[in-house]
């Protein structure tokens, strides 16, 4: 089993990043800061079938993106 951690993975490089990662016994921890997109593209990566972790933070406020990942996980 592998784990991958993208940030930026609701559009560009982060998007195509998690789509190729994305297949059976790979679990994607998938950060971006549009919910929706990202939401979007977490479920292309489950239809692949990833187990998929999904967390909305702004990356520059370091408490708010460590607290998310820590909810998260």
């Amino acid at each position: 089993m592998s784990t991958v951690l993208i940030t930026g993975a609701s559009s560009g490089l982060g998007r195509a990043l998690a789509v190729e990662f994305a297949g059976p016994h790979t679990t994607l921890l998938l950060h971006g800061r549009d919910a929706a997109r990202l939401r979007a593209v977490g479920d292309a990566c489950e239809a692949a079938g990833s187990r998929v972790v999904l967390v909305v933070a702004d990356i520059v406020n370091t408490d708010d993106f460590m607290g998310q990942w820590t909810g998260a996980l």
